[in-house]
């Protein structure tokens, strides 16, 4: 789950300055939410997708 920090914080799960962007695993990521982090969970466009998936899968990007 991809997470940015709307403000700055320190806690028990982690921590991060605001505007960072920073991955965790799902259930750590939804327990931050339910448990008042300054969180917000970040959603993946539709951009770059097919790129990552052919990185993913060993093919060079040939654009």
């Amino acid at each position: 789950m991809k997470l940015k920090a709307e403000k700055s914080f320190s806690g028990v799960l982690g921590n991060a300055g605001q505007g960072t962007t920073f991955e965790v695993s799902a259930s750590v990521g939804k327990q931050m939410i339910k448990d008042g982090y300054p969180v917000a969970e970040v959603k993946e466009s539709g951009r770059g997708k097919r790129n990552a998936a052919a990185r993913a899968d060993g093919d060079e990007d040939t654009e």
